[in-house]
């Protein structure tokens, strides 16, 4: 493995091969003599200049990512974490032996292929725990980066990647990252890396185009080949038979191995026994899903208060629950390792997990107009009033896309604003807004992106040529 200065020429190093990401010097006894010659003229100040640069290049990794350190400095090794809760593998209820997967070879062979591999899958599906075992098994001496999603844009400029294993758990987080290039994954094939992903199903179709309305990194998603772990009742069957004993096999047949084993069915057992006991607890998690569904992450305490009145059922709910005993019962942990809302990035904040986002998602109750309204109204960075704004589209909610696509095509975003002035020219156009159509189309064009603008003239002349018939 080599992370390197972008523009260092490497020819004084190569990696060793029994630990990749260990960097050694190659001095051929031959040559030294004239390697001596060398540093006590220009070389000596090259060799420094060059030193600092990898210092610098050491500063960047450790400030960008999450992966753990094996001596306050270098990457760990995949096969040297031992906290699988570093990858973003849930917290067990109880421990039993790994179980392969059906998909699994197949997943290997992605990466064998040097193709970049995304597993899809439910909340608790064991996405991550069988992307662990994978790398650990395959690729167990290269060095495990684990880049903060806000943080990579500023990585991938600092640095080149070659040969280490990135892990990117939950790619959504990593794909609403304002000022990432669209050829991301291509830089980090290039180097020969081991790119491994995973992605909650209703996220990555949340991605997906509709019509001609696409999210900017879509290209970035579609260098991924997507795997799709599912619950199959083959395996299903194979899993609980696998089982030490009969309660466990029951449960996995049931709920399937990865909920059940990470806790997930006692987080919807605590959520729908709250009815009476927690109502506004309850509301708040409905609530604090909805954030979620219309393309919002972290939700403030303080939003979330004003949100949950329209969840409450007036015959459950009598006020004597506090705001604070009411997120004190959401946030608490069911066996010690799972909740129905976690803390946020930010203070004061809090997200609806996964498990219970997948859930409640699936009852597919209407989003209230109040929690649209208050999203639109929130100060948003330009990614997130993106993805927003595709929310509300797919949610034939137009003015709404309108106002945060206008938002964002106004901001002067070298890639998210002429997204936005096209996307804001297709709504425009189905509106029969043909003015606003064209000016929307314009201000993409003379953005001159290399993607947005040459749709946004096609577009523009099918839409000059149409009127004028």
């Amino acid at each position: 493995m080599r992370i390197l200065p972008s523009c260092q020429d490497r020819s004084y190093w190569t990696p060793n091969p029994e630990e990749k990401g260990h960097l050694s010097p190659i001095i051929g006894w031959g040559a030294a003599a004239a390697f001596v010659a060398f540093l006590t003229s220009e070389g000596l100040p090259v060799l420094k200049e060059r030193a600092k640069a990898q210092d610098e290049v050491d500063t960047t990794v450790r400030n960008t990512t999450a992966g753990a350190l094996d001596d306050g400095r270098s990457l760990a090794t995949s096969g040297s974490v031992a906290d699988l809760g570093k990858l973003g593998v849930h917290p067990a209820t109880r421990q039993v032996p790994y179980q392969p997967r059906d998909i699994e070879s197949e997943a290997q062979q992605v990466l064998a292929d040097g193709h970049a591999l995304l597993v899809l899958g439910e909340s608790m599906a064991g996405k991550s725990r069988m992307c662990a075992h994978i790398i650990q098994g395959a690729y167990p001496n290269h060095r495990l980066m684990n880049p903060l999603p806000e943080k990579l844009p500023e990585l991938l400029a600092a640095t080149r990647i070659e040969g280490v294993v990135v892990w990117l758990d939950d790619l959504e987080r990593y794909l609403n990252v304002a000022g990432l290039r669209p050829d991301w994954v291509d830089v980090l094939l290039d180097g020969q890396n081991i790119v491994v992903a995973t992605m909650r199903s209703r996220a990555h179709d949340a991605f997906m185009p509709t019509g001609e309305v696409r999210h900017p990194q879509l290209p970035a998603l579609r260098r991924f080949q997507a795997k799709r772990l599912k619950d199959t009742a083959d395996e299903t069957a194979r899993l609980a038979a696998a089982m030490p004993d009969p309660a466990a096999a029951a449960g996995v047949a049931r709920y399937g191995l990865g909920a059940y084993i990470g806790g997930g069915p006692y987080a919807v057992e605590r959520f729908e026994d709250a009815r009476t006991s927690h109502p506004l607890g309850q509301a708040m998690v409905r609530a604090a899903v909805d954030w979620r569904r219309i393309g919002l992450e972290a939700i403030s305490t303080t939003t979330l208060a004003k949100l949950a009145p329209a969840y409450l059922n007036s015959r459950h709910h009598d006020g004597s629950e506090s705001t604070r005993d009411a997120l004190n019962w959401a946030r608490a942990r069911v066996f010690e390792v799972v909740q129905l809302l976690e803390s946020g990035a930010e203070p004061d904040s809090v997200r609806a997990t996964d498990y219970m986002l997948d859930h409640l998602s699936a009852e597919k109750e209407p989003i209230p107009d109040l929690v649209w309204e208050t999203a639109t109204g929130t100060p948003l960075p330009a990614a997130d009033a993106l993805t927003l704004a595709m929310g509300a589209y797919r949610a034939n909610r137009p003015q709404i896309a309108a106002a945060l696509w206008k938002r964002v095509a106004g901001s002067g975003h070298a890639d998210q604003a002429p997204v936005a002035a096209f996307n804001l020219g297709v709504l425009e156009q189905e509106q029969g807004e043909v003015a606003a159509a064209r000016a929307a189309y314009q201000l993409a064009i003379d953005s001159g992106h290399a993607d947005q603008a040459p749709r946004a003239a096609f577009n523009l002349g099918i839409l000059d040529r149409s009127r004028a018939v």
